[in-house]
């Protein structure tokens, strides 16, 4: 029976180990519906055009729906880019976040060369990864390929640092649409106006200078005092995700 008990503890920990990337459909979901309150007539319309009735926090979490599908492996490294600790991002690397980004924004900007679906796939994985580039670990380190390889325990509850971020803290701590949304709407407008600039590097930066906060743990446990510190760090992540992504949304469809 201790046997038993510890082989499913183990298959347990692996399943969470490999548990995926970004901030899940929770997260995901909280980014596009907080989009949606942000972005114009014009590019609302435009997104019923392309997306059809599917609301933007479904659209957001597509990538997430589609990661069993082997016919979407290829989307698999756009969602995160590992850089060294204390190094700058190559500009002329490919296949990842930043790249794929660049890529669907040239697309999007150009979209009268494409076809419609190839536009609504553009807009499906543009919602998720704005949305990835803002969760540190997606920006992370590759020694311990942005947290997935930290060994954790959540609340006495095996884990990895990665999945914490991805998932545990949004659903065990109640991550709402309202609690990220509260973010944005209680900043300043100087602050709000300095968010809007479409620079992915910059907001990759941004996401990278959470790193120390991220690790500030006492290895493996993950506490609720841990938690409560970072839950509204989370939330401001989700809630300015959301915001840019309507900005994008906004400049794009703009004619």
């Amino acid at each position: 029976m201790k046997h038993l008990q510890n082989l499913l503890l183990t298959l347990t920990f692996m399943a969470l180990h490999n548990f995926g990337f970004a901030w899940g459909f929770a997260g995901h979901k909280i980014s596009g519906a907080i989009a949606a309150k942000y972005i114009t007539p014009a590019a609302k319309d435009s997104l019923a055009v392309y997306l059809g009735g599917v609301s933007m926090s479904e659209t957001a979490a597509w990538m997430e729906t589609v990661r069993a599908d082997k016919t979407y492996d290829y989307l698999k490294p756009f969602h995160y880019v590992n850089v060294e600790k204390g190094k700058e991002y190559d500009t002329s690397s490919h296949g990842n976040i930043i790249s794929e980004l660049n890529i669907v924004m040239d697309e999007l900007r150009n979209r009268a060369k494409y076809s419609k679906e190839h536009t609504a796939t553009n807009l499906r994985i543009l919602f998720d990864l704005v949305g990835d580039l803002h969760q540190p670990l997606n920006v992370g380190y590759p020694a311990d390929r942005g947290g997935n390889n930290v060994a954790v325990t959540f609340l006495n509850r095996p884990s990895n640092l990665h999945r914490v971020w991805h998932y545990d803290i949004i659903e065990q701590y109640g991550i709402s649409y309202e609690s990220s949304l509260g973010k944005i709407t209680g900043m300043p407008q100087k602050k709000l106006e300095a968010l809007k600039p479409i620079d992915f590097i910059a907001w990759m930066n941004e996401s990278r200078e959470l790193l120390p906060q991220v690790y500030d743990f006492s290895n493996p446990k993950i506490d609720a005092a841990y938690c409560n510190k970072n839950k509204p760090v989370i939330e401001k992540q989700l809630a300015i995700s959301g915001y840019r992504l309507a900005e994008i949304l906004n400049e794009v469809f703009a004619k």
